[in-house]
């Protein structure tokens, strides 16, 4: 069977590849424009075959994919190509437009690769079938009988086909759930019965709990695997008259028209919470799973389908933001602290470029000889009137909006700095301990960042030690464990930051090159209570035998430091030693505890 030719037309590399890979794995012919005017060049060279199918980029530089399309009718002997139109909009006004203008089809960012397939093959089928039916119009027949028996059977194949289209233009095609073009229209009618019956519709958006991080160590396959099965058991969970939909990725919805408004969302909360409680078994792997979950009700919280989903999303980001596995009602106050929330995020992309943001640095003491032997920096804001703004609420910020990477970097370049400095000073020994976010390690180049930084202010590298959460001991996938291998043998240290808090397995501590553990300052305030000495006194013997060291952080109170020590942790930072100070008082109290005149109590 001749190989069918598909034009790809895409500003975005990443997406060509993609695209490319996907496309050529179905056995096509892929070629490859970039922009508008060279798609239409290629299209005009005689000597070139024409494409069967060509798939466009609506939003581009130069000519848009819109007007691509129009100049592409424009020209008989290009006209009766079918054109597929790719996009990250969702609106139906962009749909009927692309339509408009000739396309056949219309496919919404992000692209599932399944669907994309299913709907090129489809059009190519169309395609052949329109050209086949074209010839035989064209050829003479000796029997009207036969030509009209070939004519309707062609025209079922169109319909079925064309059904086929409509239905995958509608459905997920993992879960075969509606998808959120048809949700969204079902929605639309519940609020024209529900007016009409003076009754309420309740959304509600439900997301998984650190999906990623599942999708990411275990696989997407597994990935869609736990999707599928979570559809199942939320189809199991609702009644037969509530609409459910998956919006892509581990996001749900689901509606219902309802009188008794609150004993319903209780319900219908309850049992979802219930069908998650069951672990998941996917390819004998036991995984448990949970589900954020926020609600908005019509007429009260909006009264168009737009308003009411945006309503609910920033309900369901508050159940995330409240300890996941919850559920959240919207609220104006929400809408209030959605929009200080955005407030404080341009002021604090302002604050990184007017250099706002400095770091404090808590002194780390060595517990049996009370000596300093290092610092965790710290990223402190202060803003142009002088008001100092806590980490509580812009660190959440910047991990939200994915200003953390900049943070992050802005942190170990103040950090790199302020270490040479003490070298300079004499202090040639004292270790600079930087926090690391999983976003910034994940970035591309991360690596060569901190080895250009090293080689820059010209610092051992092993007195530079990052700080990394223990969720990351929950990927366990080859590139964290390259990327941490790579730094170890840079000379870097690495610790665990926060340490008892997650859930890794213990095993992954052999895999990591770590040097030591954080006990995570929660444990270290239950000391002395019932049960509140055996955790870490189990964390610090857990560590000795796998030749770590150990950091307590949060020490307040001698009895603290006391057992601390008695256990052999090695080291510690808390307030009972000093609060975080700048860079220059820092040396001062090194300087005063090298000279003997305080004591190990540095505050």
């Amino acid at each position: 069977m001749k190989r069918k030719t598909v034009l790809l037309v895409d500003d975005n590399p990443g997406n060509l590849k993609l695209l490319v890979d996907s496309l050529e794995g179905e056995n096509l012919n892929v070629a490859v424009a970039q922009q508008g005017e060279e798609a239409l060049q290629r299209l005009q060279r005689t000597h070139l075959k024409k494409p069967d199918l060509i798939l466009l980029d609506v939003m581009m530089p130069g000519i848009g994919g819109y007007e691509t399309c129009r100049r592409i009718k424009s020209e008989p002997d290009l006209a009766d190509i079918p054109i597929i139109f790719l996009s990250a909009l969702t609106d139906t006004d962009e749909k009927i437009a692309g339509f408009a203008m000739g396309a056949v089809d219309y496919i919404t960012k992000p692209i599932n690769c399944a669907e994309l397939i299913a709907r090129v093959n489809t059009h190519l089928e169309l395609s052949d079938l329109r050209k086949r039916l074209d010839q035989r119009i064209k050829m003479r027949t000796q029997e009207l009988v036969d030509a009209n028996n070939s004519l309707r059977h062609e025209i079922e194949e169109r319909l079925r086909a064309e059904k086929q289209i409509r239905y995958i233009a509608t459905h997920d095609l993992l879960t075969d759930l509606p998808n959120r073009v048809l949700f969204e229209d079902r929605l639309n009618q519940l609020f024209v019965q529900a007016k009409r019956r003076n009754e309420k519709v309740v959304l509600m958006f439900l997301d998984l709990d650190q999906f990623k991080i599942i999708n990411d160590s275990l696989g997407h396959q597994i990935g869609d695997k736990l999707i599928l099965e979570v559809s199942k058991r939320l189809k199991g969970a609702i009644r037969a008259e509530d609409s459910i939909a998956r919006f892509g990725g581990d996001e749900f919805a689901l509606c219902f028209p309802t009188r008794d408004c609150q004993q319903e969302i209780e319900l219908i909360v309850k049992n979802i919470t219930d069908s998650f409680r069951k672990p998941f078994i996917i390819n004998d792997l036991t995984i448990h799973a949970s589900a954020s979950i926020g609600i908005a009700i019509y007429p009260d919280d909006g009264t168009d389908a737009d308003t009411l989903m945006r309503n609910a999303d920033t309900a369901m980001h508050h159940a995330k933001q409240s300890g996941r596995a919850e559920a959240r009602q919207y609220t104006a106050e929400l809408n209030r602290h959605l929009q200080d929330h955005l407030n404080l995020s341009n002021l604090l992309r302002d604050a990184i470029e007017n250099h706002e943001l400095f770091l404090e640095y808590q002194p780390q003491v060595d517990l049996n000889t009370g000596k300093i032997i290092g610092a965790e920096a710290l990223m402190r804001w202060s803003q142009g009137d002088g008001r100092l703004v806590s980490p509580a609420e812009f660190i959440p910020v910047a991990e939200a909006t994915g200003l953390i990477k900049d943070l992050g970097e802005l942190g170990l370049r103040l950090s790199c700095r302020e270490l040479k400095r003490w070298i300079e000073s004499g202090y040639d020994d004292l270790s600079m301990s930087v926090n690391i976010s999983v976003p910034q390690l994940h970035a591309t180049g991360f690596v060569e960042t901190i080895e250009h930084l090293v080689n820059e202010f010209r610092i051992p590298p092993s007195l530079l030690k990052l700080e990394i959460t223990e969720s990351l001991l929950m990927e366990h996938s080859e590139a964290i464990l390259n990327i941490l291998k790579r730094l170890s043998d840079f000379g870097i240290q690495l610790s665990v930051d926060d340490f008892g808090t997650g859930y890794s397995s213990l095993a992954y501590l052999q895999d990591f090159p770590v040097n030591d553990l954080k006990i995570d300052i929660t444990f270290i305030r239950n000391i002395g209570t019932e049960h509140g000495n055996a955790i870490p006194s189990a964390i610090i013997a857990m560590a000795h035998s796998l030749h770590l060291k150990v950091v307590a952080e949060g020490i307040e109170h001698n009895r603290q430091r006391e057992f601390l020590r008695s256990r052999g942790c090695d080291y510690a930072q808390g307030f009972l030693y000093s609060r975080p100070v700048s860079g220059e008082e820092f040396l001062e109290k090194c300087s005063e505890v090298n000279r003997g005149i305080t004591s190990v109590s540095l505050g």
